[in-house]
């Protein structure tokens, strides 16, 4: 959907485009309009407004809602989980670069 939607808003090969930085592709990112399929898909997990969310179809229904499982299930994982992960990152950082 990435490559995608900065080919249909930028006109930007992502797999061919050498000169463009990461910042760059930051901005890029954060700027895909709600008409590409990247835009799309973040409009839709994040609309919140009632009378639209009536309308949509169940495609779209399915997007939000699988959104909202993921979101809900990562901030329900418990402190202590989130401190052993915390830990298992520092130590493959300590590895890799200690």
């Amino acid at each position: 959907m990435i490559e995608s939607s900065f080919l249909q808003q930028y006109n930007i090969r992502l797999r061919t485009a050498e000169d463009l930085t990461y910042d760059e592709f930051v901005i890029y990112l954060s700027g895909l309009l709600p008409e590409t399929p990247l835009g799309n898909i973040v409009a839709i997990r994040s609309e919140n407004n009632r009378d639209t969310l009536k309308h949509f179809t169940p495609q779209q229904k399915k997007i939000r809602n699988d959104w909202r499982a993921y979101v809900n299930k990562i901030a329900s994982q418990d402190e202590e989980y989130v401190k052993r992960k915390t830990e298992q990152l520092a130590k493959a950082f300590e590895q890799a670069f200690g």
